[in-house]
């Protein structure tokens, strides 16, 4: 009687083999673009939270100083920071928060006001109501607004920093 060996080599071919890696690569780019998303719209969320917390602390502020908020006397635009008048805060905040990605400081306008289609930052007859603005990374925010005219641009600010995200105090 005869008997065959027969071995079969059970092997991927090179076919199989390249549209493995190709499907896997796909689904890393994908990915990778998915996260970079997510940081952006997690800094995004510590902006707003940065933002909140200082309009807060501004808003305490005013309380105990007679309505009056921080700054000098008059319309004034500038850099939130440690220094005067912003290190009076300290009362009412750990630090004094910065942009997560950048360090930048966020802006504060006092004696201002977002317009009412909220794209420009414009004088106000009140001279206690105030803005802060930053600049966010994820145009598809339902905040994000495409460019934030803003009375001065600081010059001091890097690349003249576009804004594109406030918030009015009262």
């Amino acid at each position: 009687m005869l008997t065959y060996n027969i071995h079969i080599k059970k092997a991927f071919t090179l076919i199989e083999l390249l549209v493995t890696i190709s499907i896997i690569g796909i689904l890393a780019g994908i990915v990778s673009v998915n996260v970079g998303n997510s940081q952006d719209r997690a800094r995004d969320a510590k902006r707003k939270s940065d933002i909140s917390a200082i309009k807060t602390a501004i808003e305490m502020y005013k309380d105990g100083n007679g309505g009056n908020p921080i700054g000098v006397s008059g319309a004034w635009w500038g850099e939130i920071s440690n220094n005067s008048p912003f290190d009076q805060l300290l009362s009412y905040l750990s630090l004094i928060p910065s942009d997560p990605k950048t360090g930048w400081k966020y802006y504060y306008g006092k004696g201002y006001n977002l317009s009412p289609s909220g794209d420009s930052v414009v004088p106000s007859s009140d001279a206690t109501k105030f803005v802060i603005c930053s600049k966010l990374e994820n145009e598809n925010d339902s905040d994000y607004k495409s460019n934030i005219t803003n009375p001065e641009s600081p010059p001091e600010s890097p690349n003249d920093l576009i804004l594109n995200y406030c918030v009015s105090g009262v």
